[in-house]
């Protein structure tokens, strides 16, 4: 195992200075994927009854697309570097988003769903409580994978590949 030298760790972080999007590009994108996000769910669960339960699981993928988009984009631009071809910068995008978006969604899925049952955890920081955690956070990721994921179909999965496609047919990498 080869251990980084000073030169190829500053090269590194040198590189993810470079990743950063600019606030603007931040705000802009989140805020349009949080919207493919939101309507995506919205139309999946239009027919659902009671119109609280829309809006919760509405807000909980706008809020989930809004936060997922930034270290998206970073990641996106951090793994195809500067010298990428089109086909590698719209796969690292694509990758990006989706895995940022479904994790960071199912995340606040966990903590929603964590909240619901801790009224019946232990004390906290007890080691039971850890295992209620752990157990309880397992078991609302498996939900949001087996129930959540078909909401972002398919708005989502379209909105994936053309935000893919504008970050693999940007002119310069910074965008």
């Amino acid at each position: 195992m080869r251990i980084m030298t000073r030169g190829r760790l500053g090269a590194v972080v040198a590189h993810g200075r470079t990743s950063l999007p600019s606030l603007g590009v931040s705000l802009a994108g989140s805020s349009v994927w949080a919207t493919f996000a939101g309507a995506g769910a919205f139309l999946n669960i239009r027919h659902w009854e009671t119109a609280s339960h829309q809006a919760e699981v509405t807000t909980l993928f706008v809020l989930g697309g809004f936060t997922a988009f930034a270290p998206a984009l970073f990641a996106a631009r951090f793994l195809s570097g500067r010298r990428a071809d089109a086909t590698g910068r719209f796969a690292a995008m694509f990758l990006s988003l989706a895995l940022a978006t479904t994790g960071i969604t199912a995340l606040l899925f966990g903590l929603e769903y964590r909240t619901y049952y801790a009224e019946w955890h232990a004390e906290t920081f007890s080691y039971v409580w850890g295992l209620q955690l752990f157990f309880t956070m397992a078991n609302a990721l498996y939900q949001f994978a087996v129930i959540g994921m078909r909401f972002y179909f398919p708005i989502g999965f379209a909105a994936i590949f053309v935000f893919s496609l504008w970050f693999a047919r940007a002119a310069r990498p910074d965008c």
